[in-house]
């Protein structure tokens, strides 16, 4: 019993002796190093390496061997779980080559023939539709001239129709137009017929004429004086929101103050012409005006483009 025994650990021993060198390898670091011994106690932050004289190294960690040695303790049942996530692998897998463009065909609009000249501009729908706009805007844009230079609307459309961008050009370069108010066209039929007449009168005229203004002498004489008129016109005055608020603050007041309780502000522009005691509100582009008619009030809203003259005169003059 005693020999079996010794036999069978002398057999162990020198097969513990013969697998101890077997087990010993090289491994590669990354430093260009190579640790030579046996791979011991493996986990998660590295391998012990026994070197030949039996020393133990430290802990070396996973990530400092090269892959060639990372392959080599892979051999390892105990270092595989470990190395196996680090192993990169040998061949990567092939790509499928890419998918060919093919262009397909779309309809694309014929070109004008090089030659066309002008008449090219014609040759789409949608030019045409362009210029059929473009054509409405501008006799659109003579309407707003003529508004704004008081001129006759049809005149100045009808030279946008024949002379496109050119004619509002013209109209719009020109003075605004002012007519004559009633009282001017009154005081020339009034000359003209004292002209008219003033050959077929002869002495019996003059003496007429003599007694007349020697009996409306006394009345001109009682007659009350009033201030006479103040009169803002166009291109020599800028009607803005910043004149109505200086030049006619009274006019903004809800009562009047002693200067303006019997004056009048008529306001004269391409719409007609407005008289008002009191100026309602000013905006940054139009103002409105009080007017009075028949007994009742009434609310006129005057854009500044359109207004032509501004006359402060007494309500009675």
């Amino acid at each position: 019993m005693n020999c079996r025994l010794a036999f069978f650990l002398i057999v162990v021993g020198f097969a513990a002796w013969f697998a101890g060198p077997a087990q010993a390898d090289s491994f590669e670091l990354n430093d260009k190093s190579t640790l030579s011994g046996q791979a011991l106690y493996p986990d998660k932050n590295g391998i012990i390496i026994k070197g030949e004289d039996g020393k133990l190294s430290d802990r070396v960690p996973w990530t400092n061997f090269t892959q060639s040695a990372l392959k080599k303790l892979s051999g390892l049942a105990a270092a595989k779980p470990f190395v196996e996530p680090l192993l990169e692998p040998d061949d990567e897998p092939s790509k499928p080559p890419a998918p060919e463009i093919v262009l397909k065909p779309v309809p694309r609009l014929p070109r004008p023939p090089p030659g066309a000249g002008g008449g090219a501009m014609f040759a789409s729908p949608l030019s045409v539709a362009l210029f059929f706009i473009l054509y409405l805007a501008n006799i659109y844009a003579g309407y707003e001239v003529s508004i704004f230079r008081n001129q006759p609307p049809g005149l100045v459309c009808g030279v946008a129709a024949v002379a496109p961008v050119v004619g509002p050009i013209i109209f719009l370069s020109l003075p605004t137009r002012i007519p004559a108010t009633a009282e001017e066209i009154a005081e020339q039929q009034a000359a003209q017929e004292e002209l008219v007449h003033a050959g077929e009168a002869g002495a019996e005229t003059v003496g007429a004429h003599a007694e007349t203004h020697a009996a409306a002498a006394p009345v001109a004489a009682n007659a009350p004086r009033h201030p006479p008129a103040t009169v803002y016109q166009r291109g020599q005055t800028t009607f803005n929101r910043r004149f109505f608020e200086t030049k006619l603050s009274g006019f903004l007041r809800v009562v009047p103050s002693e200067a303006e309780k019997d004056m009048l502000v008529q306001i004269r522009s391409a719409r007609g012409q407005h008289a008002g005691q009191r100026i309602i509100r000013v905006m940054p582009n139009e103002l409105s005006l009080q007017v009075h008619k028949g007994g009742a009030s009434s609310e006129v809203i005057i854009p500044y483009a359109e207004i032509q003259e501004v006359q402060i005169r007494h309500k009675d003059s």
